[in-house]
C-alpha cells in the first residue's frame, strides 16, 4: 500500500491533503480544511470541510469499469459556554457498491482517513448515494454546580438513498430515506477515590424506508470507563 500525506499549517486554518493506494484494488485522494474561530469571549465555531475522491481496481475489487466515486461533508460546532451546537451535511457518490468505501483494502483500517459529519450511533449515512443532515446539542450541567454530567442529543436525516443495493450502475433507483435519533448522558467522577471513573449511557434509534440496506434498529449502550494518569 501507498500513502502521501501532507499537512499545512495557516494560523487559525489548517489544509490536509493526501494520496492512497491499495495495490490492486483501490485509490483515493483526499482534502480537508479545518478552521478554528473565537467569535467573542464566550463563543466560538470549528468549521471542517472533507472532501475523498477515489475509484476501484478491477484486479481485485472485481468491480468491471469502476466509476470514479466521492464523498463529501461539511460540518460546524458553535460552542458557547457549556453548550455545544452541531451541524453536519454529506453527500456521496457510490453507484458500484453498497456505500462509499473510505478504505484502501478489503480488510482491517487500512488507512482509513474520513471527516463524517453526519455519523450516527447506528448508521454513519455513507450508503451509495445518500445526502444527509445532521443537528445535534450537548449541554454540560457546570452553571449548574454539576460539571460532571454532560446530555446530549442528535437527528440525521438521509434521503437519495439507494433503493436496492443488489443493482449497480444506471439500473440502481435513489428512492429512499433513513432517519436515526441519538440521546446521550455521561458522568464523570471528579473528586475522591472513584475520580477518572465514568458512566455512559447511549439510546439510538434508527429507521429506513423504501430501501433495503439495512433494517429499522433500536439500540441501547452502557458503557463504564476508568481513566488514570500513569505519568
Amino acid at each position: 500500500n501507498v500513502y502521501k500525506r501532507q499537512v499545512y499549517n495557516f494560523g487559525n486554518t489548517v489544509l490536509d491533503v493526501g494520496y492512497g493506494e491499495g495495490k490492486g484494488y483501490r485509490r483515493n485522494w483526499q482534502a480537508q480544511v479545518e478552521r478554528h474561530d473565537t467569535l467573542t469571549k464566550d463563543v466560538s465555531l470549528q468549521s471542517k470541510l472533507f472532501y475523498q475522491g477515489a475509484r476501484y481496481i478491477e484486479e481485485l475489487s472485481k468491480i468491471k469499469d469502476p466509476a470514479t466515486e466521492y464523498y463529501v461533508g461539511v460540518g460546524f460546532n458553535l460552542s458557547h459556554d457549556n453548550t455545544v451546537w452541531s451541524l453536519g451535511y454529506s453527500q456521496n457518490y457510490a453507484p458500484n457498491t453498497g456505500d462509499y468505501n473510505f478504505r484502501l483494502t478489503p480488510w482491517a483500517n487500512s488507512d482509513k482517513r474520513d471527516y463524517q459529519p453526519t455519523l450516527s450511533q447506528l448508521e454513519d449515512f455513507n450508503v451509495s448515494g445518500a445526502r444527509a443532515v445532521r443537528f445535534g446539542v450537548s449541554y454540560n450541567f457546570a452553571d449548574l454546580n454539576l460539571p460532571e454530567l454532560t446530555l446530549g442529543g442528535a437527528g440525521t436525516y438521509g434521503w437519495h438513498v439507494v433503493s436496492d443495493v443488489s443493482k449497480t450502475g444506471s439500473t440502481r433507483k435513489y428512492d429512499g430515506s433513513m432517519v436515526s435519533f441519538d440521546l446521550s448522558a455521561r458522568y464523570l467522577v471528579a473528586d475522591g477515590m472513584a475520580k477518572g471513573l465514568s458512566f455512559t449511557l447511549l439510546p439510538a434509534l434508527f429507521r429506513a424506508t423504501d430501501s433495503n440496506y439495512k433494517t429499522d434498529r433500536n439500540d441501547v449502550k452502557f458503557i463504564v470507563g476508568y481513566s488514570i494518569n500513569i505519568f
